[in-house]
């Protein structure tokens, strides 16, 4: 993975005033603007050319919002272990465009973009992968589910800056959102929610026929316990570190659908 705008000295970032995070000017935070060329540097092969012009056009100024957002809120809540721009932009945006690119891979992109799924990003925190993902991907329904009341507030500030498309949160523990929309999810994205054997049956119940549990992993997948399989996985660098993504599907569901 290149780094976010190496060897360039671009313009300040515009920051939030003191005291109100947000995208307008200020004091609050400083940081280099992303350039064009350094949003290239961090997508995924071919990524670009699978995304729609106008999300990309956006792109630099939506992501240079959101690293203003969320160093500045850093400063009064733990959202991120990574504190400066440079850092969260090699070590933790890649994983947003790296599911983005997932979510295009067939057979992936069958379930991704079937109608307008439901997407559910539970213990959503920081936004990461969800909000760099949303501004690349854009399909669908998508929930960022969060239960700590300040992480769901700088969650809500931040789409409200970003202007998402069908991007929402949900402030409550997910068994809420799951007592609220018994209908079930197509996607469900896990990122260190719930140690595996706790994460499969939690989920299980909420996932449609056919539906996708993608789990941020750092292994790749291994034999899992039955009704699951490993319907794809994907592997991809980070400075320092190597990760993976994987794509599971409820075996018995997925039969069922068939003979629906």
């Amino acid at each position: 993975m290149a780094q976010a705008g190496a060897g360039q000295k671009p313009a300040l970032t515009k920051s939030s005033p003191k005291g109100q995070p947000g995208c307008q000017s200020g004091d609050a935070i400083s940081g280099a603007a992303i350039s064009g060329a350094a949003i290239e540097h961090l997508l995924p092969p071919g990524l670009a050319a699978q995304t729609p012009k106008e999300l990309l056009c956006a792109l630099p100024g939506r992501l240079d919002c959101y690293l203003d957002l969320l160093c500045s809120w850093n400063k009064a809540i733990n959202l991120t272990g990574a504190r400066d721009r440079t850092t969260i932009l090699e070590r933790l945006i890649p994983d947003s465009f790296q599911l983005a690119a997932f979510l295009r891979e067939s057979p992936l992109a069958v379930a991704a973009g079937k109608g307008s799924p439901e997407i559910w990003d539970l213990g959503a925190g920081a936004g990461l992968p969800g909000i760099p993902l949303r501004m690349v991907w854009n399909e669908g329904k998508y929930t960022l589910v969060e239960a700590r009341q300040k992480r769901a507030i700088f969650l809500a500030n931040a789409l409200a800056a970003l202007d998402l498309e069908r991007t929402s949160v949900f402030r409550g523990p997910a068994e809420q959102l799951f007592a609220a929309q018994p209908q079930g999810a197509d996607i469900i994205i896990s990122r260190a929610f719930l140690p595996l054997p706790k994460l499969l049956p939690f989920c299980r119940p909420m996932l449609r026929p056919g539906a996708v549990l993608i789990i941020f992993a750092a292994s790749a997948a291994g034999e899992l316990p039955a009704p699951w399989r490993t319907m794809a996985q994907r592997a991809y660098d980070v400075p320092g570190s190597k990760r993976w993504l994987w794509a599971l599907q409820d075996s018995c569901a997925t039969r069922e659908s068939g003979h629906a």
